[in-house]
Protein backbone atom coordinates (compact mmCIF):
# COMPACT_ATOMS: atom_id res chain seq x y z
CA UNK A 1 0.00 0.00 0.00
CA UNK A 2 1.39 3.37 -0.98
CA UNK A 3 0.86 6.44 1.17
CA UNK A 4 -0.23 8.30 -1.98
CA UNK A 5 -3.53 6.38 -1.96
CA UNK A 6 -4.57 7.90 1.37
CA UNK A 7 -4.60 11.72 1.32
CA UNK A 8 -7.93 12.28 -0.47
CA UNK A 9 -10.13 10.48 2.02
CA UNK A 10 -7.98 11.38 5.05
CA UNK A 11 -8.37 15.06 4.19
CA UNK A 12 -12.11 14.62 3.70
CA UNK A 13 -12.45 12.91 7.09
CA UNK A 14 -10.56 15.70 8.82
CA UNK A 15 -12.75 18.40 7.29
CA UNK A 16 -16.10 16.63 7.81
CA UNK A 17 -18.98 18.80 9.06
CA UNK A 18 -20.01 18.50 12.71
CA UNK A 19 -23.72 18.37 11.87
CA UNK A 20 -25.60 15.67 9.95
CA UNK A 21 -23.10 13.08 11.12
CA UNK A 22 -24.84 9.86 10.11
CA UNK A 23 -25.99 11.13 6.72
CA UNK A 24 -22.51 12.43 5.96
CA UNK A 25 -20.87 9.18 7.08
CA UNK A 26 -23.17 7.04 4.96
CA UNK A 27 -22.42 9.10 1.86
CA UNK A 28 -18.71 9.10 2.64
CA UNK A 29 -18.63 5.30 2.92
CA UNK A 30 -20.63 4.95 -0.29
CA UNK A 31 -18.14 7.04 -2.27
CA UNK A 32 -14.99 5.50 -0.82
CA UNK A 33 -14.80 1.83 -1.79
CA UNK A 34 -11.06 1.32 -2.27
CA UNK A 35 -9.51 -1.71 -0.53
CA UNK A 36 -7.27 0.63 1.48
CA UNK A 37 -10.22 2.60 2.82
CA UNK A 38 -12.26 -0.52 3.60
CA UNK A 39 -9.31 -1.93 5.56
CA UNK A 40 -8.97 1.38 7.42
CA UNK A 41 -12.69 1.44 8.21
CA UNK A 42 -12.53 -2.11 9.62
CA UNK A 43 -9.50 -1.21 11.75
CA UNK A 44 -11.19 1.92 13.12
CA UNK A 45 -14.32 -0.01 14.08
CA UNK A 46 -12.22 -2.45 16.12
CA UNK A 47 -10.24 0.44 17.63
CA UNK A 48 -13.42 2.21 18.75
CA UNK A 49 -15.43 -0.74 20.06
CA UNK A 50 -12.98 -3.24 21.57
CA UNK A 51 -10.63 -1.88 24.28
CA UNK A 52 -8.46 -4.99 24.19
CA UNK A 53 -7.97 -4.71 20.42
CA UNK A 54 -7.30 -0.99 20.77
CA UNK A 55 -4.50 -1.75 23.23
CA UNK A 56 -3.21 -4.47 20.90
CA UNK A 57 -3.12 -2.04 17.94
CA UNK A 58 -1.05 0.38 20.02
CA UNK A 59 1.39 -2.40 20.85
CA UNK A 60 1.50 -3.48 17.20
CA UNK A 61 2.21 0.11 16.13
CA UNK A 62 5.12 0.31 18.57
CA UNK A 63 6.38 -2.98 17.16
CA UNK A 64 6.22 -1.63 13.58
CA UNK A 65 8.11 1.53 14.53
CA UNK A 66 10.83 -0.57 16.12
CA UNK A 67 11.24 -2.69 12.99
CA UNK A 68 8.77 -5.48 13.72
CA UNK A 69 5.80 -6.73 11.73
CA UNK A 70 3.01 -5.44 13.96
CA UNK A 71 -0.39 -5.98 12.35
CA UNK A 72 -2.18 -4.92 9.18
CA UNK A 73 -4.62 -2.79 11.20
CA UNK A 74 -1.89 -0.87 13.00
CA UNK A 75 0.02 -0.38 9.77
CA UNK A 76 -2.94 1.07 7.91
CA UNK A 77 -3.67 3.49 10.78
CA UNK A 78 -0.03 4.61 10.80
CA UNK A 79 -0.17 5.12 7.03
CA UNK A 80 -3.31 7.25 7.31
CA UNK A 81 -1.67 9.33 10.02
CA UNK A 82 1.43 9.89 7.89
CA UNK A 83 -0.82 11.08 5.05
CA UNK A 84 -2.71 13.63 7.15
CA UNK A 85 -2.03 17.32 6.62
CA UNK A 86 -0.84 19.27 9.70
CA UNK A 87 -4.19 21.00 10.13
CA UNK A 88 -5.88 19.32 13.09
CA UNK A 89 -7.51 21.61 15.68
CA UNK A 90 -6.42 21.66 19.30
CA UNK A 91 -6.96 18.17 20.69
CA UNK A 92 -7.08 16.69 24.19
CA UNK A 93 -6.14 13.35 25.70
CA UNK A 94 -7.29 12.24 29.13
CA UNK A 95 -5.06 9.76 30.93
CA UNK A 96 -3.74 8.88 34.36
CA UNK A 97 -0.34 8.60 35.99
CA UNK A 98 0.86 6.98 39.21
CA UNK A 99 2.51 8.97 41.96
CA UNK A 100 1.62 12.54 42.88
CA UNK A 101 0.84 15.67 40.90
CA UNK A 102 4.35 16.89 41.74
CA UNK A 103 6.05 13.73 40.46
CA UNK A 104 4.03 13.97 37.22
CA UNK A 105 5.06 17.60 36.76
CA UNK A 106 8.68 16.58 37.26
CA UNK A 107 8.30 13.76 34.74
CA UNK A 108 6.99 16.14 32.04
CA UNK A 109 9.17 19.26 32.25
CA UNK A 110 9.16 21.87 29.51
CA UNK A 111 11.21 20.60 26.57
CA UNK A 112 10.80 16.92 27.41
CA UNK A 113 10.17 14.76 24.33
CA UNK A 114 8.37 11.44 24.15
CA UNK A 115 6.89 9.07 21.58
CA UNK A 116 3.36 7.78 21.13
CA UNK A 117 2.94 5.30 18.29
CA UNK A 118 -0.85 5.61 18.21
CA UNK A 119 -3.08 7.35 20.74
CA UNK A 120 -6.67 8.57 21.06
CA UNK A 121 -7.44 12.26 21.40
CA UNK A 122 -10.69 14.22 21.48
CA UNK A 123 -11.66 17.62 20.18
CA UNK A 124 -13.76 18.00 23.36
CA UNK A 125 -11.74 19.07 26.43
CA UNK A 126 -14.57 18.03 28.77
CA UNK A 127 -14.58 14.47 27.41
CA UNK A 128 -10.82 14.24 27.86
CA UNK A 129 -11.22 15.33 31.49
CA UNK A 130 -13.80 12.57 31.96
CA UNK A 131 -11.37 9.98 30.61
CA UNK A 132 -8.66 11.31 32.94
CA UNK A 133 -11.05 10.85 35.88
CA UNK A 134 -11.96 7.32 34.69
CA UNK A 135 -8.25 6.43 34.63
CA UNK A 136 -8.50 6.27 38.42
CA UNK A 137 -10.26 2.94 37.93
CA UNK A 138 -6.95 1.61 36.60
CA UNK A 139 -5.16 2.53 39.80
CA UNK A 140 -3.74 5.86 38.67
CA UNK A 141 -3.60 8.55 41.33
CA UNK A 142 -3.19 11.60 39.11
CA UNK A 143 -5.56 12.76 36.39
CA UNK A 144 -3.66 14.05 33.35
CA UNK A 145 -5.01 16.01 30.40
CA UNK A 146 -2.66 16.41 27.45
CA UNK A 147 -3.40 19.45 25.29
CA UNK A 148 -2.12 18.89 21.76
CA UNK A 149 -1.56 22.19 20.01
CA UNK A 150 -3.42 22.91 16.77
CA UNK A 151 -1.57 22.01 13.59
CA UNK A 152 -0.78 18.37 14.28
CA UNK A 153 -1.04 15.47 11.86
CA UNK A 154 -4.02 13.59 13.26
CA UNK A 155 -7.00 11.72 11.82
CA UNK A 156 -10.60 12.38 12.76
CA UNK A 157 -12.63 9.21 13.30
CA UNK A 158 -15.70 10.25 15.29
CA UNK A 159 -17.57 10.47 11.98
CA UNK A 160 -16.92 6.76 11.43
CA UNK A 161 -18.19 5.73 14.86
CA UNK A 162 -20.83 2.96 14.84
CA UNK A 163 -23.18 4.64 17.34
CA UNK A 164 -23.98 7.92 19.09
CA UNK A 165 -22.08 6.93 22.25
CA UNK A 166 -18.79 6.68 20.37
CA UNK A 167 -19.65 9.68 18.18
CA UNK A 168 -19.93 11.96 21.21
CA UNK A 169 -16.32 11.19 22.11
CA UNK A 170 -15.27 13.44 19.20
CA UNK A 171 -12.34 11.10 18.64
CA UNK A 172 -9.21 11.67 16.61
CA UNK A 173 -6.08 9.56 16.69
CA UNK A 174 -2.54 10.79 16.43
CA UNK A 175 1.00 9.68 17.12
CA UNK A 176 4.67 10.44 16.57
CA UNK A 177 7.18 12.47 18.57
CA UNK A 178 5.84 15.09 20.98
CA UNK A 179 7.50 17.87 22.96
CA UNK A 180 6.21 19.38 26.20
CA UNK A 181 5.60 23.11 25.92
CA UNK A 182 4.20 23.57 29.41
CA UNK A 183 3.01 21.51 32.36
CA UNK A 184 0.90 22.91 35.14
CA UNK A 185 -1.29 22.06 38.07
CA UNK A 186 -4.94 22.19 37.00
CA UNK A 187 -6.32 21.10 40.39
CA UNK A 188 -5.24 19.17 43.48
CA UNK A 189 -5.68 15.95 41.49
CA UNK A 190 -5.09 16.96 37.87
CA UNK A 191 -2.11 18.01 35.78
CA UNK A 192 -2.44 19.67 32.37
CA UNK A 193 0.40 19.10 29.92
CA UNK A 194 0.60 21.19 26.74
CA UNK A 195 2.35 19.33 23.94
CA UNK A 196 3.35 19.93 20.35
CA UNK A 197 3.78 17.25 17.69
CA UNK A 198 7.34 17.27 16.37
CA UNK A 199 6.92 14.63 13.66
CA UNK A 200 5.05 11.53 12.60
CA UNK A 201 6.73 8.39 11.37
CA UNK A 202 6.78 7.44 7.70
CA UNK A 203 6.06 3.73 7.51
CA UNK A 204 6.39 3.58 3.72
Amino acid sequence: MKTSKFPAWVEELNSAPTGGHYQWAAEFRRRNRSPEFRAFLAAVEKWQTDPDLCDAFKAHARDILSGGRGSTEALIMLKALAAAAPTAPELYRGDGEPGTVWSVLQHYPTGYEFDLALASFSSDRGLASEFAWLARDSGHNVEVVFVLQAGSRSVRIDVLAPDHIHWREREWFSGGRFAVLDSRLASDEMVEIVIEQQKVYDVG
